[in-house]
């Protein structure tokens, strides 16, 4: 295979010394032949890990890269729990933290019934749970001390949850108190807990000489502390990312994650800049807001046109297979119902809206 000047140039750090390195690979650059090579070129794949985002990568991965532990982040914080729990067998549950909000309510009723029902005013108590327990979540996911109300305070400002006059603030540092103590007296935890749980109690997770992780920009604080502690003696971390397709800031990211994975490894950047996924046109307009994106040399020009909602119709002959993107779902809908009337099957965010609207049919008839 030709590899590109970036890639070379990435193979050859590999080779030529033992430094940190993050790629900074820009959307279709090739990010998972990149990686497959690279763990030919650094060798040693008994003692070497691939962190991916979700369990469909690390199956992908693992066929290609023979030899490599292939691996969530979440499961290498569910084995540090797991050989921590030694006698206990631990067991998941997501209900967990909404078992330990209700426990608190049902037990301090007395003493925050009252001020629950001021606060509310006319919203949902079902809000005011929803909103503790993301916190809750979120305070996990952050690293943040159950036991700090300002802390906890800044988290739900900067990710928006109300406080509830503090009372949300309250409550959550007690749901993870309470939920540390459910792991500890009984071995209950939930998938938040596979990543905070190691950082709370100080579990060691099992440790690699080198450690390969994929879509850094995305990693939260828990996530990040997990593939660090993964890094064994003088072990070496390799990242990969694109700081401006960090998507995951509601899930608890941290929205500098692949600057602040690269000063704490201490590690090199270096660019992986050509996208393979795009047509030039394409390439182009994407570098007024991401300038080190390239084309392929054998990208085809592609066709970009401006118009407006009323000439959607005029200018292109819609058939099935073509993609349409909205910001959001409302615009497409009216669009949808007339390409369904012209016999050209639509579907809108994975939802089939012409069955859709045949099971409405049938119940209305």
């Amino acid at each position: 295979m030709q590899f590109n000047r970036y890639q070379v140039a990435f193979f050859d750090a590999l080779r030529s010394g033992q430094s940190n390195i993050v790629l900074n690979a820009v959307a279709g650059s090739g990010k998972t032949t990149t990686l497959v090579e690279a763990s030919r070129v650094i060798g040693d794949t008994g003692s070497m890990v691939f962190l991916a985002f979700n369990k469909h990568i690390a199956a992908e991965l693992g066929n290609r890269m023979p030899g490599v532990a292939c691996r969530t982040i979440h499961s290498l914080g569910f084995d540090a729990c797991c050989r921590a729990s030694r006698s206990k067998k631990p067991s998941v549950s997501d209900k967990k933290k909404y078992v330990v909000f209700d426990s608190i309510m049902e037990d301090n009723w007395h003493l925050c019934g009252t001020r629950m029902r001021d606060v509310l005013g006319k919203r949902e108590p079902k809000d005011f749970r929803y909103d503790v327990v993301r916190l809750c979540d979120l305070v996990r996911s952050t690293l943040t001390d159950p036991s700090d109300s300002d802390a906890i305070g800044l988290v739900a400002a900067h990710f928006g949850i109300e406080d509830y006059d503090g009372l949300a603030i309250e409550c959550a540092g007690e749901c993870v108190i309470r939920s540390d103590d459910l792991w500890k007296d009984g071995g209950l935890l939930d998938f938040t807990d596979m990543l905070w749980l190691p950082y709370r109690f100080g579990y060691s997770t099992r440790s690699y000489k080198t450690v390969l992780v994929d879509e850094l920009q995305d990693l939260s604080a828990s996530q990040l502390h997990i593939a660090m502690s993964a890094l064994g003696y003088q072990g070496r971390f390799i990242g990969v990312g694109d700081p401006h397709q960090a998507i995951q800031g509601f899930a608890g990211a941290d929205a500098n994650a692949f600057y602040n994975a690269m000063n704490t490894t201490g590690a090199i950047e270096l660019p992986l800049s050509v996208c393979y996924r795009c047509p030039s046109k394409h390439v182009s307009l994407a570098g007024e807001f991401v300038p080190q994106i390239e084309a392929s040399p054998n990208a085809k020009p592609g066709e970009i046109l401006g118009i407006g909602n009323d000439d959607f119709w005029n200018v292109y002959a819609h058939e099935s297979g073509d993609l349409v993107i909205s910001r959001t779902n409302a615009p497409l809908v009216q669009h949808a119902l007339k390409l369904i009337s012209q016999g050209i099957h639509a579907r809108i965010r994975g939802n089939d809206l012409s069955e859709g609207l045949t099971n409405i049919i049938k119940r209305v008839g």
